[in-house]
């Protein structure tokens, strides 16, 4: 079983761990090979159960001749067709089974060949990208993450449709689940941006359908400074763009639509999703700050007095003197006996809105408040990002490997439902052939009976006539 094993893996074993999520990988390997040896031995148990139909069958031939020195002619021959009927019937199922046996068996075997072979090409792509340093931890992790949230978002659909989802966001949803998609496409495609370092968290924020976003907080890999940028995402059904080519976004405003409903509430209209980013708008203050987070605030009374705070509690303005160091910047020193502590000006940047119409320029690039087109569902599907181009080997290495375990899988069910149903149908016919020999065994006693009959009658006839 041991050296079965490791024709089919050929080598699996020795690949070594693989980074980020594509460890995974090798695992399923391994369960996959085990499949496949599995269906080898059920293949084999249907061509045993067919030799012992067989068997079966001439046990009864056997049984047959011995018993014909204790029964009467009639009777045997009686005997003799009901096990000949059976023999004979359970000869065509055995042939029939070994030749769809072999059919099966040689189509397993091909199927089997082509399943290990694209195993092994993927383990040889995967070994290339790993050590041409091109592989990311952090990519390949949402790349599975991605992967399972598209299931997800699958399961919910179906789940949903009918019952006019609306926007309903909550953890069972098409759109909760949507929104976890949307969360990791956004990471996969904004982390390649050649001026993010790190992204230090990306989360929802919903606050309303054109005000809710995703907000990204990452290092810039140029400055080192902690940044945020925005994105949303819209529904798009399967509509394409004569013009520009570019698939479509349902129609969210009812009153344009046909018969006056909004299409991504019916999320039977749903193909796939489009991430858009935002464009924030900000309004600015200043503060004054130290370095361990004090505050210091400059107020005038409404009498004209001024006077300041430190974090709220008021302090004698002959503590505090104003100034302006070498590169503008303005400041204030608090000075009390030993104690001195600086404060300098800081900028706060608050968040109000997002540029943009309150509804779509159009259902293609611009939408609104929304934002405007940045990556798609369809875009990752398609592979178009730098990081999808460099593992474009290694993903169609895995989608192969994919494939052909899916129809190995698929041949080896076929089998074995085959082989149940057969095993039923042959019960069956055997089953009709012996009642079937009991009748004609029955008629041909009776007919020998009452040839017997006929001949003692005759017999007993011609000697009263001869008296």
């Amino acid at each position: 079983m041991k050296k079965k094993m490791d024709n089919i893996l050929k080598g699996v074993a020795g690949a070594g761990a693989a980074l980020g999520g594509a460890s995974a990988f090798s695992a399923n390997d391994v369960v996959y090979a085990a499949e496949i040896e599995q269906r080898e031995e059920e293949l084999e148990e249907l061509e045993e159960q067919t030799s012992e139909v067989v068997a079966s069958s001439e046990s009864l031939i056997a049984e047959d001749s011995f018993a014909t020195s204790e029964y009467s002619t009639t009777e045997m021959a009686s005997y003799s067709l009901k096990a000949r009927a059976i023999v004979s019937v359970s000869d065509s199922i055995s042939t029939a089974l070994s030749e769809s046996a072999a059919i099966a068996a040689s189509e397993y075997a091909s199927a089997s060949e082509v399943a290990s072979e694209a195993l092994a090409d993927y383990e040889a792509a995967l070994k290339e990208f790993e050590d041409s340093n091109c592989s990311d931890p952090y990519l390949e992790n949402l790349i599975e993450q991605i992967k399972a949230a598209r299931e997800q978002v699958k399961i919910a659909q179906k789940n949903s449709v009918g019952n006019k989802a609306g926007q309903d966001h909550t953890v069972n949803t098409y759109y909760g689940a949507a929104d976890q998609l949307a969360n990791l496409l956004i990471q996969y495609s904004f982390y390649q941006e050649g001026y993010v370092g790190e992204i230090q968290y990306s989360e929802w924020d919903s606050d309303d359908y054109v005000q809710n976003h995703v907000k990204v907080t990452y290092t810039d890999s140029i400055t080192g400074e902690t940044k945020s940028a925005y994105f949303d995402y819209v529904t798009a059904g399967t509509q394409i763009d004569e013009k520009t080519g570019l698939d479509v976004a349902l129609n969210t405003d009812k009153d344009t639509n046909k018969n006056g409903v909004v299409d991504n509430d019916d999320t039977s209209l749903i193909d796939h999703i489009i991430v858009v980013k935002k464009t924030p708008v900000y309004e600015y203050d200043y503060e004054y700050k130290s370095d361990d987070g004090s505050v210091l605030d400059k107020t005038k009374s409404f009498i004209g007095v001024t006077y300041y705070t430190i974090d709220g509690e008021k302090v004698n303005s002959k503590y505090i003197t104003e100034g302006t160091d070498s590169d503008g910047n303005e400041y204030f020193v608090y000075k009390k006996g030993k104690d001195t502590e600086y404060f300098y000006k800081n900028t706060i940047e608050t968040l109000v809105g997002f540029n943009g119409s309150d509804e779509f320029v159009n259902f293609t690039d611009d939408f609104g408040k929304k934002g405007v087109r940045y990556f798609s569902e369809k875009d990752y599907e398609n592979g178009v990002d730098d990081y999808s181009k460099k593992r474009e080997e290694l993903t169609e290495a895995e989608e192969r490997k994919e494939s052909t375990s899916e129809s190995l899988s698929e041949l080896g069910s076929i089998i074995e439902s085959n082989s149940i149903s057969n095993s039923i149908s042959e019960s069956s016919v055997l089953s009709e052939s012996a009642s079937t020999s009991e009748s004609v065994s029955a008629s041909e006693s009776v007919s020998a009976s009452e040839s017997a009959s006929a001949s003692e009658s005759t017999s007993a006839s011609e000697s009263t006539s001869a008296s």
